[in-house]
């Protein structure tokens, strides 16, 4: 096991120079583990959009082991909302920010698991791969592929199960210790299971929301810990039968809002909500919320999601949400009262044009270039009942295919 997690550290620090260096991967002398020396074909399903093909096995005994540090300290501005529509089908609107260079993204389809359903979903590799270089990937370390479904951040299941995870970012109290992180939620479980494998693990297992929050309160969660910071991954999660509620984890316990509509970065347990200092979404979230009461179809939650998206950044006259919230930063004085202070404003709108200005004079493969800039690299519209995922890759509206399951 030690051996395989000194793979997956060589192979997040190497970046993608090391693992793309030939049409074929060179795994056996680049990195010298005995079941590493296999490679594994990709479908390229568009441009950096990946099938490794079917899964029919799952090993989670390697994935508990290793698959957090394939998160190391990355983080994205995300945003889901869901509702039961008028014809009685639950749909999630579901969007993904993060730097515009991190790609590629992987379809994950398992099927015939004993004991467990059937599912498809994404996999999205943020670890900073330049998106010039991932073109050139042909295939990938078998022990890697098998990874992949545990690092999957939406997994719809063959019941109409759907999880979906958001970040939380934590904070430090006086002494230096973080405030919200989960080392635990249930020492006392013989299940051990790190959040970011959460989605993987509760659609594996489960049929519905009811049953999810139930076997979430009974295993061991921890969140994420890396040296100097940590954070979470909490849960908007719906099923077939109407159902749909926000599972948060923070401080070693489990909290469920039934019926909780939407998130975006920030915690919505009002208990923590009051606790946290720094909040990032403010704006997506309201808007999501505020446009939740139009929404009667699958194309209104499409579209509704759509206004949360980032284009190259986010440009405060094209904004559909208050983008002062996402300036939020992890210092004593950009807090998220600090950028929403009227007396703030002159300052917080010089900051944003900064950007809007250095950006505008840009072509878009110079802000590929740059690695720092937001964009909207996943898009989903999920129905539930018609056990469906549509998926809108990289702000391209040509890049759009809808997943589900084989009759």
């Amino acid at each position: 096991m030690k051996k395989i997690a000194s793979f997956m550290l060589g192979l997040l620090l190497c970046g993608s120079t090391a693992l793309v260096n030939a049409a074929e991967f060179e795994i056996a002398s680049r990195f010298p583990v005995a079941d590493t020396a296999q490679s594994v074909k990709l479908t390229e399903v568009f441009d950096y959009v990946y099938d490794p093909g079917v899964y029919t096995s799952l090993d989670y005994d390697i994935g508990k082991a290793v698959v957090s540090k394939i998160f190391g300290g990355s983080g994205g501005k995300c945003t889901a909302v869901a509702k039961t529509l008028p014809n009685g089908d639950t749909v999630v609107g579901r969007n993904l920010d993060f730097y515009i260079t991190n790609k590629p993204a992987y379809i994950i389809r398992t099927k015939g698991i004993k004991g467990q359903y059937d599912t498809v979903g994404i996999s999205y590799e943020h670890t900073a791969f330049p998106d010039n270089e991932c073109a050139k990937i042909h295939g990938l370390p078998k022990l890697y592929r098998d990874l992949l479904p545990f690092s999957s951040t939406d997994v719809l299941n063959e019941k109409g199960l759907y999880c979906e995870v958001n970040m939380r970012f934590d904070e430090n109290d006086k002494n230096g210790n973080p405030i919200f992180a989960s080392t635990g939620t249930n020492p006392k479980s013989k299940e051990n299971i790190n959040v970011v494998m959460l989605p993987r693990y509760l659609a594996d297992h489960c049929a519905t929301v009811d049953e999810a929050v139930a076997l979430a309160k009974k295993i061991n969660i921890s969140s994420m810990q890396a040296p100097g910071m940590s954070w979470s991954l909490c849960m908007m999660m719906a099923d077939a039968t109407g159902n749909y509620g926000l599972l948060e984890i923070a401080k070693n316990k489990v909290f469920f809002l039934p019926k909780q509509p939407a998130q975006t970065n920030f915690y919505v347990t009002k208990s923590l909500y009051d606790e946290q200092h720094y909040k990032s979404g403010l704006g997506r979230y309201d808007t999501v919320m505020s446009g939740l009461k139009d929404v009667k179809t699958d194309e209104d939650m499409f579209k509704l999601i759509k206004k949360v998206s980032y284009f190259q950044s986010n440009f405060p006259d094209t904004c559909q949400f208050d983008p002062r919230t996402e300036l939020v930063m992890d210092n004593t004085k950009w807090t998220t009262a600090y950028v929403l202070d009227p007396k703030n404003q002159e300052e917080v709108k010089a900051v944003m044009q900064q950007d809007a200005a250095k950006l505008s004079k840009m072509t878009r493969q110079e802000i590929m270039d740059a690695s720092t800039y937001w964009e909207s690299t996943l898009t989903n519209l999920i129905n539930c009942n018609k056990k469906t995922m549509t998926v809108r890759f990289f702000e391209d509206d040509s890049k759009v295919m809808t997943l589900g399951f084989d009759k």
